[in-house]
């Protein structure tokens, strides 16, 4: 990538940010970025799965509800026992962070950006496969990976970076919308109550859940502008 294109490319990002910024401000903010609300669900949920199975359970299904919400079930035992169900519940969180920085930080690799796009792509689309058992989840994530792989396909590389730029603040701005629910101990899931992901990490590891939530919110703000200052960074000559 030219020194041009990656200028063009940090004023692109800088806009996004202020645009996201203004918009959650907004009375219908929230109506404005509506499907990377349920896309950040998507991301937090397949945490979860995707992290039981790492650690020897079976990811069962993952379904998302048209209020933002969602629920990744699995069945059997973790390993390491209480601190694999807490690693399973940090998960959750701290996935839609890590994969915003993942984004950002690969824009900047040109060669990597198509790529990138096909993967996210085929991901989604085999969730819906494998794993997404309500119809809205399976509605809307179709209709996303769908869009993404048009777009890895179609679009210039400029298009491509912004949306792989697009899509990694969205994710950190779940963050923020899920700031609530990170510092309770319990939530609802489509009329369903449940133990917050931070009440399962305490009950697993004894500390109280606003402590988890802290540590939660301090690892991914320093992710988060880890990779925004990796982006601006100069390369070296």
């Amino acid at each position: 990538m030219t020194k041009k294109v990656k200028d063009k490319s940090k004023w692109v990002l800088i806009l996004i940010i202020f645009l996201t910024l203004i918009i959650w401000q907004l009375p219908y903010g929230n109506l404005i970025l509506y499907p990377f609300t349920i896309l950040g669900t998507w991301f937090h949920e397949m945490g979860h799965g995707v992290m039981a199975m790492l650690l020897g359970a079976d990811f069962i299904r993952l379904e998302l509800y048209p209020n933002g919400s969602g629920l990744a079930v699995h069945s059997g035992n973790v390993w390491f026992a209480g601190l694999g169900s807490a690693m399973v519940a940090a998960a959750g969180p701290l996935v839609p962070t890590l994969a915003g920085a993942f984004l950002i930080m690969a824009s900047r690799n040109g060669k990597a950006v198509r790529v990138l796009l096909h993967v996210l792509a085929i991901i989604m689309l085999l969730s819906v496969l494998l794993y997404i058992r309500s119809l809205f989840g399976i509605l809307f994530i179709s209709f996303f990976g769908i869009l993404l792989l048009f777009s890895a396909m179609k679009a210039n590389d400029d298009i491509r970076r912004t949306i792989l730029q697009f899509l990694g603040v969205q994710a950190f701005a779940s963050l923020y919308l899920s700031m609530g629910y990170l510092f309770s101990s319990g939530g609802n899931v489509n009329g369903s109550s449940y133990m917050s992901d931070t009440g399962v990490i305490a009950d697993n590891l004894y500390l109280p859940h606003w402590f988890w939530a802290g540590a939660i919110v301090a690892i991914s703000v320093f992710v988060m502008f880890y990779s925004i200052a990796y982006t601006f960074r100069k390369d070296r000559s």
